[in-house]
C-alpha cells in the first residue's frame, strides 16, 4: 500500500471510532516511513484519546526530534500539558509560538485557556474577545469570556476551564 493509501485507512479508521485499527494503520505508516512527523502526531492524538498521556508526550517527542518547530506538535503537546493540568508548562509552550506565523487552528483558544489556568486573567480576556470578533457564535469563547467576566476577584482563579 501506498504512503497516501496507508493515511486514506487510518483517517478511514480513526473516523469510525475503530483506534485499534488506525493504530494499526499508522504502525504501518512509521514502519515504512519512520521520519514522518505527522504520523507521529497522529499516533499521540490516538494516545490523547485513550488517556495514555505518557504514550502520547513519547509520540511527540519522537515527532518534534525530526521537526521541532513544527506548530501543530507543538501545540498538541500544549492541548496534552493542559490535559494533564500541567498549564504553566502549556502556556510556556504556546508562548514560545507567539512570534510565528500563521498560528494553527485554535492557538489563540487553546492559549487563552492557559493564560485563564494561570491566572492571566487579562490576556485571556483579550483573545476570547478577538475571537468572538471574529467568529461570534463560537460557544467556547463565549462561555469563557462570560465566566471570566462573571468571576468576582477576591473569589481567586479560575483553574477549571
Amino acid at each position: 500500500m501506498s504512503r497516501q493509501e496507508l493515511y486514506g485507512a487510518f483517517s478511514k479508521d480513526e473516523k469510525a471510532g475503530d483506534l485499534r485499527k488506525a493504530r494499526l494503520d499508522l504502525s504501518d505508516i512509521l514502519k515504512s516511513h519512520p521520519r514522518d512527523p505527522i504520523a507521529w502526531n497522529d499516533l499521540a492524538y490516538l494516545d490523547f484519546l485513550s488517556h495514555h498521556y505518557k504514550k502520547a508526550q513519547g509520540a511527540l517527542a519522537q515527532g518534534l526530534a525530526l521537526n521541532p518547530n513544527d506548530h501543530f506538535l507543538l501545540l498538541n503537546k500544549a492541548r496534552l500539558f493542559l490535559a494533564e493540568g500541567k498549564n504553566e508548562k502549556a502556556r510556556r509552550v504556546l508562548l514560545s509560538m507567539m512570534a510565528s506565523r500563521p498560528w494553527p487552528k485554535g492557538f489563540r483558544m487553546i492559549l487563552a485557556i492557559a493564560d485563564l489556568r494561570t491566572g492571566h486573567r487579562d490576556s485571556a480576556r483579550v483573545l476570547f474577545s478577538e475571537i468572538l470578533a471574529e467568529r461570534p457564535s463560537d460557544k467556547l469563547a463565549s462561555i469563557y469570556l462570560s465566566r471570566l467576566s462573571l468571576r468576582h476577584p477576591s473569589l481567586g482563579d479560575f483553574s477549571n476551564g
